[in-house]
């Protein structure tokens, strides 16, 4: 009897050690949930002209300061409830709220007027379909303009239908890419970015899987007579909860520089941004 209930024990021991080595990352929105999360973000830029001396001389006299030193910090939070059944079509209703938008920026040293964000407290009415692609029903009020919503929408499908992970398990000491295409429309023009992260899993302990982060990022807009060209890298860290099938914190560290031709100057700059991302899973009443 105690050979069997050793040999038992030793099974579920090592089953259970198997069980942490590797893990299988899925992002799905679980229904009845409550998804509280807190983005903070800080960024140093500096940014100066280069062209001829004499059209430098020129842009420089009309009035800016050069270099300009900025600084900005914001600090963003937003409430999601899921619904707590499917509906028949097999898709999960949502209601998002932006509880807190808060931007602060300085340029050399001044406090710049910041307007208003127009989705602070603002609720956004929408569904999830394939587990996490969120697709936006309406955004009800007056308070931001149909353009804006229109590009809201689209740029929050674009993004989460391309969050895709490997449908295999994932082992500890084993890395993985993945590739995240955008455009956005600015000014009239297509904004091309391109985000790559990889991802190496560094441990699973208490249900959490670890992961270090490399990050590059190359934005390209042929907006002429402003065309721009940034790139950039980092490293960063995050936490996935198994039992939530999401991530809950990440941390990032992100250097960028970038070009802009001003008609007969350009406008370079260099960038440090660090962020942290927190997000917290609760059961809800809908």
């Amino acid at each position: 009897m105690k050979t069997t209930f050793l040999t038992l024990s030793l099974l579920v021991s090592v089953l259970f050690a198997n069980a942490q080595k590797s893990v299988i990352f899925k992002l799905k929105y679980l229904p009845g949930r409550n998804y509280l999360s807190n983005m903070q973000m800080k960024m140093s830029m500096k940014m100066d002209l280069d062209g001829d001396s004499a059209s430098v001389a020129k842009a420089k006299g009309s009035g800016t300061d050069f270099p300009i030193i900025m600084d900005m910090t914001a600090d963003m939070e937003m409430t999601m409830k899921t619904n707590n059944k499917l509906t028949t079509a097999g898709s999960l209703p949502f209601l998002m709220n932006y509880n807190k938008a808060d931007v602060a920026a300085t340029m050399n040293g001044k406090t710049l007027p910041i307007p208003n964000n127009q989705f602070k407290d603002q609720k956004v009415y929408g569904t999830c379909v394939d587990n996490s692609v969120l697709r936006i029903d309406s955004v009800p009020g007056k308070n931001i303009d149909e353009a804006r919503k229109i590009m809201f929408a689209k740029t929050l499908n674009d993004i989460t239908s391309q969050l895709k992970f490997p449908d295999k398990p994932i082992a500890v000491g084993e890395s993985f890419m993945m590739e995240v295409p955008m455009s956005m429309p600015v000014n009239g023009s297509n904004m091309q970015m391109m985000i790559k992260v990889n991802y190496k899993v560094t441990d699973i302990k208490n249900g959490i899987a670890y992961c270090d982060l490399i990050l590059n990022t190359s934005v390209d807009m042929n907006a002429q007579p402003s065309a721009m060209k940034m790139k950039g890298s980092g490293t960063g860290k995050m936490q996935y909860s198994i039992k939530d099938q999401f991530f809950t914190n990440m941390t990032q560290d992100f250097a960028f520089s970038y070009s802009m031709n001003m008609n007969d100057v350009t406008m370079k700059g260099d960038a440090k941004m660090n962020s942290v991302y927190d997000m917290k899973i609760s059961n809800g009443v809908n």
